[in-house]
């Protein structure tokens, strides 16, 4: 490309011409998107995690006053146990694509 712009220069030698060249955007590779969005994943993961122990709690709490049933409390312990097996397949899916990528 710069043998094209000094052809094109030289056909105008009573003018200075400035080239601005744009600065070279880095290259984001597929492996290190797919680590953002297994982060962001874990990341609301987690946070729903927490919230899920607090209503747990929370309804650990009902329960032992008698205003709730066991099978209520169960379904909230059930939900964490839902998100804590969601967290560990996103962790064994990232540790297969990280040994994926490693291969290539």
């Amino acid at each position: 490309m710069a043998s094209t712009l000094d052809k094109f220069c030289s056909l105008f030698k009573s003018i200075d011409f400035i080239i601005k060249r744009e600065p070279v955007k880095p290259v984001i590779k597929e492996k290190k998107l797919e680590e953002q969005a297994v982060d962001k994943i874990l990341v609301e993961l987690n946070k729903a995690l927490s919230r899920a122990k607090t209503e747990f709690n929370a309804a650990k709490k009902i329960h032992k006053q008698g205003k709730m049933n066991a099978a209520e409390l169960f379904e909230f312990e059930m939900r964490m146990v839902e998100i804590r097996e969601q967290i560990n397949k996103v962790k064994e899916d990232s540790d297969e694509f990280g040994e994926l990528a490693e291969e290539e």
